[in-house]
């Protein structure tokens, strides 16, 4: 699985690669509000930097011998990140919650279903996808 290559930023409201007309939208981490939170700001930021973190945190395993035993901790914790920011699993569990979302989505809009009960039902069946696959 590979990402979209590039420097990610973050405008103020979408983490974007590229510059002026080249750019390519990431994804949108801030809908339009009156009010920011500075903990949407700091999300935002990292995420931005997650490709920057990715690469030097391989780089740190290369230049790192596994041998060194005060290191086996940070090594496993790094090793596990990687896998994490690289795993298919975590595209199937974000795949099947969007799936699940439009369909709670068009019951809501058809009035089948609350608002209450619409977060209730995507929440609940977050958690056990994200259960399922061990994340």
């Amino acid at each position: 699985m590979n990402h979209t290559k590039g420097e990610w930023k973050f405008n103020g409201r979408d983490i974007i690669v590229g510059q002026n007309i080249g750019q390519q939208r990431i994804c949108t981490l801030i809908e339009h509000r009156l009010e920011y939170k500075t903990e949407d700001m700091a999300n935002a930021c990292l995420i931005a930097a997650a490709p920057d973190l990715l690469e030097a945190c391989k780089e740190i395993l290369e230049c790192l011998p596994a041998y060194y035993s005060s290191y086996a901790g940070v090594i496993r914790r790094a090793k596990a990140a990687i896998a994490k920011a690289e795993s298919e699993d975590q595209m199937k569990t974000t795949k099947l919650i969007e799936i699940r979302q439009t369909r709670l989505n068009r019951l809501y809009l058809q009035g089948s279903i609350t608002k209450t009960e619409l977060r209730d039902m995507l929440r609940d069946y977050a958690q056990f996808i994200i259960g399922y696959f061990g994340e």
